[in-house]
């Protein structure tokens, strides 16, 4: 199965588990909106499955979304997911493993809803929060 992986700007195709923690472990590691502020990775294998979640290396990952058939659903989540378990996560997807969909309960975000939407309105939503922490300084 062919696999996508996008890293902010960045675009690796088929990446192996080393490539993805590589390609985690280059985000910019500078905290605040200024500096290196938040990123977004997608992983898709295939047209109609992919992985999504935003983030930072140091202050955690989060809004892991997972999309399937048209289907997405977000983890619920008690809190930020280290990088170290985000790099695990995305390896165990590329790999097909399913077990790391296991860890967590799911919600429906929206049935039959493009993943192109959902990652529109994460970058929407990423772009809002970094407006209003930087007015807040």
């Amino acid at each position: 199965m062919r696999t996508t992986l996008f890293v902010d700007d960045k675009k690796i195709e088929d990446p192996d588990g080393a490539a993805i923690a590589r390609e985690f472990e280059s985000v910019d590691k500078k905290t605040g909106f200024g500096k290196g502020g938040l990123s977004l990775v997608i992983l898709q294998r295939g047209e109609d499955d992919s992985l999504t979640a935003g983030g930072h290396p140091v202050e955690g990952w989060g809004g892991l979304i997972h999309e399937h058939n048209g289907i997405s659903r977000g983890a619920k989540l008690s809190g930020s997911l280290t990088q170290e378990k985000i790099i695990q996560i995305f390896q165990a997807y590329a790999q097909g493993d399913e077990l790391w969909e296991k860890e967590f309960e799911w919600e429906v975000v929206e049935g039959k809803f493009p993943v192109s939407r959902i990652v529109v309105g994460l970058a929407i939503l990423l772009v809002l929060v970094f407006f209003l922490r930087s007015c807040v300084k």
